[in-house]
This record gives structure tokens, sequence and C-alpha cells, in this order.
């Protein structure tokens, strides 16, 4: 009897420990929360609806699918709006009518390719290699026999370039790990240029070097960069000045900078 009480006991005591096993290896999204409201003050991240708070649904605890890593992509590079005006020319058959032009602008600016020749593969679970893929690409990295990384293999790459935080969870990859990524790739230098992704889109007129910084104080991985970086503030700073030297009409007789 007291066998049957102590095997009855123990029983008791696994089936209540297993969903706290499973509630303590839940992840914390909170500086993912952070993170992405940052990226949506410049634009460059949205979330699939409003919660009841009213604050932003970022959804970042599940799995992105591949058209989904592809629009955040997109926005991340600040080219939602000429995606949006893109005609359908891609040459995929499971790409949504909402997709088309997100799909398009990547394929012909060679960000993204199909799993197949007629097939995107549009509702498949994007994998961490595939958005590091994507935004080494971005970057200006090429995969292949010739090119500068494997498109199944990016870890290397990826963690010199400075765009894979710790923080990625690289087998269970969420869309909270597509904000880290893109976070630290703002910070990345351009591959053979001596400007970072930011900077570039600063140039580009996707924000102005003053709502980079107001969103972006700081870089939100340091630990990530190598000793070459630029600092978020040398950057930004570089940028607006570019901006402002380039703008038609403009003439310089003096100018004056204080070491700060």
């Amino acid at each position: 009897m007291k066998k049957l009480l102590a095997a009855g006991l123990c029983l008791t005591m696994c089936v209540w420990a297993a969903p706290l096993g499973v509630a303590a290896a839940a992840r914390d999204l909170d500086i993912e929360h952070g993170l992405a409201s940052q990226l949506k003050e410049l634009g460059l991240f949205l979330g699939v609806g409003e919660k009841e708070n009213g604050t932003t649904d970022f959804a970042l605890e599940r799995a992105p699918n591949r058209t989904e890593a592809l629009t955040m992509l997109v926005r991340a590079l600040g080219k939602e709006a000429p995606a949006q005006e893109s005609a359908k020319t891609h040459p995929f058959s499971d790409v949504p009518d909402w997709a088309d032009g997100y799909v398009s602008y990547a394929y012909t600016a060679g960000l993204t390719k199909g799993v197949s020749e007629d097939r995107f593969g549009a509702a498949d679970t994007a994998s961490a290699e595939m958005y590091l893929t994507f935004m080494l690409r971005a970057l200006g990295y090429t995969e292949g026999d010739s090119g500068d990384f494997s498109w199944d293999a990016p870890w290397t790459l990826a963690e010199e370039c400075g765009i894979l935080p710790q923080r990625v969870d690289r087998e269970s990859f969420l869309r909270a790990d597509v904000v880290d990524v893109t976070c630290a790739a703002l910070f990345a230098d351009i591959k053979g240029e001596e400007i970072t992704l930011q900077e570039k889109l600063i140039s580009e007129g996707a924000f102005t070097a003053a709502d980079f910084t107001a969103a972006f104080p700081e870089d939100s991985f340091p630990e990530e960069r190598g000793s070459g970086q630029q600092t978020p503030s040398t950057g930004a700073y570089e940028a607006a000045v570019k901006q402002v030297t380039s703008t038609v009409g403009y003439q310089e007789t003096q100018r004056l900078e204080a070491e700060v």
C-alpha cells in the first residue's frame, strides 16, 4: 500500500512539474518588444494588429513564414513604397496577392529566390539561415561557389558582420529574432564600403539622420561590433553632413568642427 501511495505521489508531482518546466523555458521578449517599437518609429517594422490595450501587436512569439520574413526585410531596407508600387514580375504561383509587389521587388533586386522555378514557398516557415541570407544579400554579399558564403551556413559571415546577436535562436527562429537581426544589421557595414546600412538608408531618404538618432540613440548590440565599426553617433553625424553637402546649390566657405 505504501508503495502504491508513493508511486501515486510521484506521478502527481511529475504531472505538476511538467507545465512548470515549459513555462520556465519560455523566452523573455521584453528587449525585442522595445526594439520592435524603435524600428516602428522609422517605419521599418510593423505589427499584425492592435492589442486590447491599444499597443501594437508585433506577434514576436511566433515564427514568420517566408512571405512575412521577406516583407519584413523589404520594410527594414526602407523599400516598402517602391515594393507596393511594383507590378507582378516574379515567376511564382503560390504568392498571395497582397505580397506580389514585395516578392517582385525583392526578386528583381536579387534579394530572394524561390524554392523551385515556379514556387516561392510562401507559407513555409522561415528559418534563421533564410533571413540571415536575405540580410547578407542586402549588405552586398553573395552566396555560392564563387560567393562570400553558403546560404545554408551563413553563421560565420553573419557573426563577422555583426548581424547575429547571441540572443537569436538559430533553431526556433521567431519574429523576435527578425527584430534582433534587423536592429544589428542597421549598424553593420555595407560590403566594401565605409558606410553602414543605416547610413545608406539615410542617404536614400528612408528616414533622416535625426530620426534615426532619436529612435536608436545607441547601438542595440555593441558587443557584436568589430574594432573598426563606427559608433552610432559618428555614423549619424557623417550621414547628416553628407545629406547637407549634397544639396543642390550648397556652397561651403568655412567649416568649424569640434572634436566631440
